[in-house]
């Protein structure tokens, strides 16, 4: 809260002034522009996307990529201790899928800290549209890390048994080498925009409408072609929830990722 201290005494204003501006204009934000600014690519930024990834590692019909991360709150939301992670701080989930220039193309948030990545992704609407055929073209698919299920729109790695093939492992690599795009966003939307490190409402739907509004202007930034890398530090709390997925794959996931072990 020091900062909006600092905003009240720059203007003149009380922080509780401060506060009530900015949980106005977050909300406003997020009503109004969110479907504008955070939308899936078109059809033509698609096949974009996806002749900058195969032309990069040789992955076809990838048209974005999945991950999560942990935004820290000052405090348990209603004294819940699901919102306590792994790590033992209070966090909320934010879900991210990106494209192959960090534009945010779908984003979903709110899930407490402690909730696996794998059960916050099948909450999400995106999810239940993609099972249904209804984001991705055919031969479409995003790319992730092992958090999540297989199927046959999301290509994760192959399990690290001690027994994978030459082959397998340098699928692995340049899978892992393509999702850090979204690690990176990540970092950019934490650097650009400072609060999400620490956010002190109590309040749900202030939580929300926060996380949201950050994550629309990082996409306007990203499109006027921001530099914000001295902003950017690496968080190790990344990911305090990391774990292997708790689903099981689906069958036509496991024959996609077979299709494109043969192709990378």
């Amino acid at each position: 809260m020091d900062c909006m201290r600092e905003v009240g005494m720059l203007y003149g204003i009380a922080k509780s002034t401060v506060l009530h501006v900015v949980h106005h204009i977050s909300s406003t934000m997020t009503r109004n522009l969110t479907d504008q600014i955070i939308r899936w690519p078109s059809v033509a930024r698609q096949r974009e996307i996806v002749n900058a990834v195969q032309t990069r590692s040789g992955f076809p019909g990838v048209v974005g990529f999945l991950d999560g991360s942990h935004i820290r709150m000052a405090s348990k939301l209603d004294r819940d201790d699901d919102y306590i992670n792994r790590k033992g701080y209070p966090s909320v989930q934010l879900q991210l899928v990106v494209d192959h220039e960090m534009v945010i193309t779908d984003m979903y948030t709110g899930w407490p800290g402690c909730t696996h990545d794998a059960r916050v992704l099948r909450n999400s609407t995106f999810f239940h549209d993609a099972e249904a055929a209804r984001v991705f073209r055919p031969g479409q698919c995003i790319l992730a890390d092992s958090a999540y299920p297989l199927k046959n729109w999301l290509i994760t790695p192959f399990k690290q048994n001690g027994f994978l093939t030459r082959r397998q492992r340098r699928f692995n690599q340049r899978l892992s080498g393509e999702r850090q795009v979204v690690e990176r966003a990540i970092g950019h939307l934490k650097g650009r925009f400072r609060r999400l490190k620490e956010i002190p409402f109590h309040q749900a739907e202030d939580v929300v409408n926060l996380i949201t509004s950050a994550c629309i202007l990082h996409n306007l930034c990203v499109l006027s072609d921001d530099n914000v890398q001295r902003y950017i530090d690496n968080d190790p709390a990344l990911r305090p929830n990391r774990c292997q997925n708790v689903y099981l794959h689906g069958r036509n996931g496991v024959l996609r990722r077979l299709q494109l072990l043969a192709l990378v």
